[in-house]
């Protein structure tokens, strides 16, 4: 990733220090948005630790697949 943030740790949105966590969210969100997947041996790779979905975070990967679930009826 190049540019903005990445490249001098300021925000051009908010003028503001990137923060680790700033950097993995927005890696993950790229992930995400891009490729459509988030690999943990790559998260850790890449950042030096790993990562747990959240009760909510669980409940919207569910509903997302959901949409893919071929033998889930109609209700």
């Amino acid at each position: 990733m190049g540019g903005g943030v990445f490249r001098d740790g300021i925000s051009p949105l908010l003028g503001s220090r990137s923060f680790l966590e700033d950097t993995r969210r927005a890696w993950v969100i790229c992930q995400i948005m891009c490729p459509g997947k988030v690999s943990p041996a790559a998260f850790e790779e890449r950042l030096g630790g790993g990562f747990r979905m959240t009760p909510v975070g669980r409940i919207l990967v569910c509903n997302a697949s959901m949409l893919f679930d071929a033998y889930l009826q109609p209700q």
